[in-house]
């Protein structure tokens, strides 16, 4: 499915419908996808998630019971971790880097089929595979929308998504390289991403996209991250400065992705109904090529509520380990 036409089927599915007061939406938000494994000659091709899905009658099934808030989700939204390439193709075209990872050519349509509309495609794995080659691969076998990817400032321009006479504007960005040259510049076809390590006020890039803010009509603005450290439940001081820059900016929501465990969530204000929502990091959804127990994980359901005079959000996090029996499955973890 085309950005366009994601566009035009979620505007349809207001039509008909009458005015409410509040009027609300419900989006789920989850992390890292990985429906593959690694490929590369030092370590060796690591895809027990690809044999596991091949055996399955329903692979879309592999996402358990979080399947369930799936479908009560008007939206559902993760990062897809790695370009979708065909089986066929030659691995020698896998990036020389320690864990590069591949998708089994399937994902799109389990993608879909699970109950997944919207992927994020700025993280440092989507040019994998080929580099740019991997990217277009991706955005042929992809049978969801996508954000977060395009040629020049095209990367950087939201999708807009409307429900119930409520508009979404929602932008993806990573500030993850690797390798440098992913980043969409000029007419090149790249991800939405942050260079800058440092003086992130000064950032070209948070200049275009705080732009883009500006000049969006929605209700709510809703930023998907990748960033942080490869591992670890701590925040670093650059993700609190791009989140402050964006929360200024006007973004509503950011969540965020990359260190492949849960990080710290806030809100504000701390008192009284919640205007801004930060989830810093979400760990992974599926995760394949990691064969042991997987760190805690969670997804973010948020409700969002929009009257004529104001706008509120509410949230719950769903806590889960990824990969807790072996069959790549998230368990639930029950409070």
């Amino acid at each position: 499915m085309k950005r366009r036409e994601f566009i035009k089927l979620a505007g349809l599915s207001a039509l008909g419908l009458g005015l409410s007061s509040p009027k609300t939406a419900r989006i789920l938000f989850a992390g890292d996808t990985l429906l593959g494994g690694y490929h590369n000659g030092i370590y060796g091709t690591q895809d027990e998630l690809v044999k596991i899905l091949k055996k399955m009658e329903h692979p879309e099934e592999i996402f358990g019971e979080l399947r369930n808030y799936f479908k009560k989700a008007d939206l559902v939204w993760v990062n897809l971790e790695g370009p979708i390439v065909p089986e066929s193709e030659n691995l020698e075209k896998m990036l020389k880097k320690s864990f590069p990872l591949k998708q089994w050519e399937r994902a799109g349509e389990i993608l879909r089929k699970a109950g997944i509309h919207l992927v994020s495609l700025a993280n440092n794995h989507i040019f994998d595979f080929a580099g740019e080659e991997g990217l277009k691969s991706t955005l042929e076998l992809l049978e969801t929308s996508f954000v977060g990817v395009g040629r020049g400032e095209e990367a950087y321009q939201g999708l807009i998504y409307n429900f119930n006479g409520m508009q979404l504007y929602l932008i993806a960005l990573t500030d993850i390289l690797d390798p440098y040259d992913m980043l969409a510049t000029g007419d090149k076809l790249g991800v939405a991403g942050i260079p800058e390590k440092s003086s992130y006020h000064k950032s070209r890039t948070l200049a275009l996209v705080k732009k883009n803010l500006k000049e969006a009509k929605a209700d709510f603005k809703i930023a998907f991250l990748h960033w942080g450290p490869s591992s670890g439940s701590q925040i670093e001081s650059r993700q609190k400065q791009i989140a402050r820059i964006l929360l200024e900016a006007g973004v509503d929501i950011i969540v965020g992705c990359h260190s492949h465990c849960k990080q710290p969530i806030v809100h504000y204000p701390k008192q009284g109904k919640i205007k801004k929502l930060v989830a810093y990091g979400m760990g992974n959804l599926v995760f394949g090529g990691k064969q042991g127990r997987q760190a805690l994980s969670c997804a973010v359901e948020v409700e969002l509520y929009k009257t004529s005079q104001e706008r509120w959000l509410k949230y719950q996090v769903i806590d889960f380990i990824p990969n807790a029996r072996g069959d790549f499955k998230p368990e639930l973890i029950v409070k």
